[in-house]
């Protein structure tokens, strides 16, 4: 049997209601990177003083922005709902409370593109996605042109 529920009050910081919004946002279909608006958040987290594209307010109203980049060709505002969601859900499982304004702002679009089946390293596996790579022209005229 379980213990009764105590009464009491618990502390959280803005960091760890930050990483709860990090790894929410990340754990949702389309969202490449949660990454800050300006380059030195970046450098910032590399130290370990922010958690970059989550800025945090907290107060009577519980304040959340965060800055995501999101793949090209998935429906942005689809997505934008799923990471609603699933931070809505985070901090209320994390916390016990609602949290009272988050903005999302969709800060890049990153467009992956596929390799060549038969190209690549020699630790390519087909389907691997790649940046920057190109694929081979198409031959719009069909078999009859040739």
């Amino acid at each position: 049997m379980a213990d009764a529920p105590m009464r009491g009050r618990g502390l959280a910081t803005r960091r760890a209601i930050g990483d709860v919004v990090r790894r929410a946002a990340l754990s949702s279909y389309g969202v490449v990177s949660v990454a800050g608006p300006r380059p030195w958040h970046t450098a910032m987290a590399w130290i370990g003083r922010a958690t970059p594209g989550v800025k945090v307010r907290i107060g009577p109203p519980l304040t959340v922005d965060l800055y995501l980049a999101v793949a090209r060709g998935v429906p942005v505002a689809e997505v934008a709902r799923n990471v609603d969601s699933a931070v809505r859900h985070g901090l209320r499982l994390a916390l016990g409370r609602e949290i009272d304004e988050l903005a999302i702002h969709v800060d890049r679009l990153r467009t992956p593109i596929h390799r060549p089946a038969h190209g690549g390293g020699p630790d390519a596996q087909e389907g691997d996605v790649v940046e920057g790579a190109a694929e081979a022209p198409r031959n719009e005229a069909g078999p009859e042109a040739a």
